[in-house]
């Protein structure tokens, strides 16, 4: 049975990065697996994968040795459980707004004591050709991250009950649909948004979670760090546009002036 890496690190206090893919293609998570990072998060939400390429990102991920998780469509544990059943070891579901949506999902992806999965012969429990069942349950409780997505104003005044929710391992903010709901869409470094991002994870931490937020930069990721975040994700389309465009840009600096 594989080791989450990224779970690893996070129980040891360290930076945790990631990053976000909506392209479905194995070839892409294993890249980024082999590049270093230590999570992927699978878009369902957003992206279009069937249900096979899935799984083969998924392989891709772990092969390389990155933590595959996967964003749902909704936080609902019926759509959630085959995705964890054939590999997933954790989930970011987005838009939080209570405790009861954070027990929720951890009901969703943890098995009994800690939440309320069923028991399955797929791939996560190597189909049963490998370690007993309470083998299976003891290590993927213990491998599986449970990441929550803070986006609106509920969330944030229910944020002390969401944080005490045990099984939760990282609270995060979605930072342009917060900054939506706080009324400056577009606008994720208006000061009203900074001092929100800011009390959040000041609260996540003070109530001993990791606060998580995507960064699209190193210098944004470093702001951020020093709020005390320690879970960070970029988006593998923004990697590829600027990486891009600083190529094209290289090139025509020196072939234009010729």
């Amino acid at each position: 049975m594989r080791v989450s890496r990224a779970k690893q690190k996070l129980l040891a206090g360290e930076m945790v990065v990631g990053t976000h893919i909506s392209i479905p293609s194995p070839m892409v998570a294993e890249v980024c697996g082999l590049l270093g990072f230590d999570f992927i998060i699978i878009d369902l939400e957003h992206g279009l994968f069937n249900p096979e390429t899935f799984v083969d990102i998924v392989r891709a991920a772990e092969n390389a040795g990155a933590t595959p998780i996967f964003r749902p469509i909704k936080n609902d544990p019926e759509l959630m459980l085959p995705y964890l059943d054939n590999g997933a070891m954790g989930v970011w579901v987005a838009g939080i707004s209570s405790a009861e949506d954070a027990r929720q999902v951890v009901q969703a992806v943890k098995y009994a004591p800690l939440g309320s999965r069923g028991m399955t012969a797929e791939r996560i429990s190597m189909y049963r050709l490998g370690p007993s069942a309470k083998e299976i349950i003891r290590h993927v409780n213990d491998n599986t991250i449970v990441s929550l997505g803070i986006e609106g104003q509920q969330g944030i005044d229910n944020l002390d009950e969401i944080c005490a929710v045990e099984g939760v391992d990282v609270v995060g903010i979605g930072i342009n649909d917060l900054a939506a709901a706080l009324g400056h869409p577009g606008q994720v470094d208006h000061p009203s948004v900074q001092e929100a991002i800011a009390r959040v994870v000041g609260k996540v931490r003070k109530a001993g979670k990791v606060a998580g937020i995507p960064s699209y930069d190193p210098a944004t990721a470093r702001k951020y760090y020093d709020l005390g975040v320690r879970y960070t994700w970029t988006i593998v389309n923004n990697l590829i546009a600027r990486g891009g465009k600083s190529y094209l840009e290289g090139i025509k600096a020196f072939s234009e002036k010729a």
